[in-house]
């Protein structure tokens, strides 16, 4: 193992692991779930970036990743169709995640380019499969038109108010959102770990703020640990019950954050100075106060000073502010 993870707490509901690129988030999330496995944990394993450290699979694990390309969508679709062809939890999970993205809980599945035949399936609770073997002039001209737009078989379709949508028509974030979120519900049970590798990508900003709650709502009666490494200011700050970890030097230390909005967040969490603030003077305020109580030494103050004067070296005017401060201790 090459991440230093005493200081997690393996029975959370959701972590969180921030830190600079190059850090070793990657890394860490892969011996967290190393150690998830040998607590005889299901991990499902999810990288949204091409150079994730999982391993492929193995007993008890699932993973699918950005390193597969353009067959990334593709590789978790099939064992999403895997899961749905005979009843099952995963089964009712699946229609769960549908239903909550805006869709019919009813999934096509076109598998020969020789036939012109899609085999719907009724995912809301437990109704069987069935196929369209007889098709409208409507469903023929659906499919006829996604030829030309579908690469990979077997072709998805999905279904809004009825009507017929491939797949490949929805955006590159719903995609994501769809393709993870159902490869989650194929495959989890209780006692199981999801880690996530930078789920913010292709997700917008609304999406990023929302991804969390709609783990947790859609999969709340398995209980599962939840295990998020991601680069968005958002995703933390909508998830104010998280644990949350800062990698440095390969070891991860817990992150204490105070409940003082979206700016003392940004500044606890990833040291980042939002412009035309008063948040600065704030804070500057604070740590004069703390040094005068006697809660912090100088040296401290110093060094968060320093940070701050990093943070703000592109705007003169918080330059100056900090200058000024330190001149009150001098």
């Amino acid at each position: 193992m090459l991440t230093d993870l005493q200081a997690i707490d393996y029975e959370q509901p959701l972590s969180i692991l921030i830190g600079e690129n190059g850090s070793g988030k990657s890394q860490a999330l892969a011996d967290i779930a190393e150690a998830y496995i040998s607590k005889n944990y299901r991990v499902i394993a999810i990288a949204n970036c091409p150079f994730d450290k999982f391993r492929d699979k193995g007993k008890r694990y699932h993973f699918m990743g950005g390193r597969y390309g353009q067959s990334f969508v593709s590789v978790a679709l099939k064992s999403v169709i895997e899961s749905i062809k005979e009843p099952s939890v995963s089964r009712y999970h699946i229609g769960k995640v549908l239903s909550y993205l805006g869709y019919d809980p009813q999934l096509g599945i076109f598998q020969e380019k020789s036939k012109v035949q899609v085999d719907w399936y009724d995912l809301s609770m437990s109704h069987s499969y069935y196929s369209h073997r007889g098709l409208s002039k409507d469903d023929r001209w659906t499919l006829n038109l996604s030829k030309e737009d579908l690469h990979n078989w077997p072709a998805i379709f999905l279904k809004k108010q009825g009507t017929k949508i491939p797949l490949e028509r929805a955006s590159s974030g719903e995609i994501q959102l769809l393709t993870t979120l159902a490869f989650i519900a194929s495959h989890i049970t209780e006692r199981t770990a999801i880690l996530i590798d930078e789920p913010e990508n292709s997700l917008h900003p609304r999406w990023q703020r929302s991804y969390i709650d709609r783990l947790f709502d859609l999969f709340q009666s398995s209980e599962p640990k939840v295990i998020i490494a991601t680069h968005a200011p958002v995703m933390v700050t909508a998830a104010p019950q998280c644990q949350l970890y800062r990698l440095r030097k390969n070891t991860l230390h817990q992150v204490i954050c105070r409940d003082e909005g979206m700016e003392q967040v940004l500044w606890d969490v990833f040291k980042v100075l939002t412009p035309r603030s008063a948040f600065l003077s704030r804070h500057m305020a604070e740590l004069l106060h703390q040094v005068q109580l006697g809660e912090i030494t100088v040296a401290t103050l110093n060094d968060e000073f320093d940070e701050l004067h990093e943070a703000a070296k592109h705007d003169k005017k918080q330059q100056i502010l900090i200058a000024q401060a330190r001149m009150l201790v001098q």
